[in-house]
């Protein structure tokens, strides 16, 4: 009798903590479908902010050593930048930067926005 009893309560224990594993992995799946609907609508209302205080804006892709990689396709501020600098704006953007002291400072801004980017998503 008592073997049976443990055995019961070994069960249901596996079995609820399982189904709690579960009900947790499917908040967590269904909170980050939230954080990207709502982090997607922002895109928009950055690059206005953005506009307010800059003359071009640049988008790039980053990469996880901290590089940005400039698009293939300019945008209409590239081609205005390319032709002020009268320099063709393809690439690694850190390249563009002309002084290693400003591209090590530049690297170790965009690291950081990175991490403070997983930490705000781990959450």
């Amino acid at each position: 009798e008592h073997l049976v009893y443990g055995l019961g309560d070994i069960i249901a224990k596996m079995i609820t903590g399982g189904m709690l594993c579960f009900v947790r992995t499917a908040e967590r799946r269904d909170a980050l479908g939230e954080i990207i609907l709502k982090h997607s609508s922002l895109n928009t209302a950055f690059v206005s902010l953005l506009r307010a205080g800059f003359d071009h804006i640049l988008p790039c892709t980053i990469d996880g050593n901290g590089t940005c990689w400039l698009p293939e396709k300019h945008t209409p501020d590239g081609q205005v930048l390319e032709s002020i600098l009268n320099r063709h704006m393809s690439g690694a953007f850190n390249d563009l930067i002309a002084d290693e002291e400003e591209q090590a400072k530049f690297k170790d801004f965009v690291q950081e926005r990175l991490q403070q980017a997983q930490n705000e998503c781990a959450r």
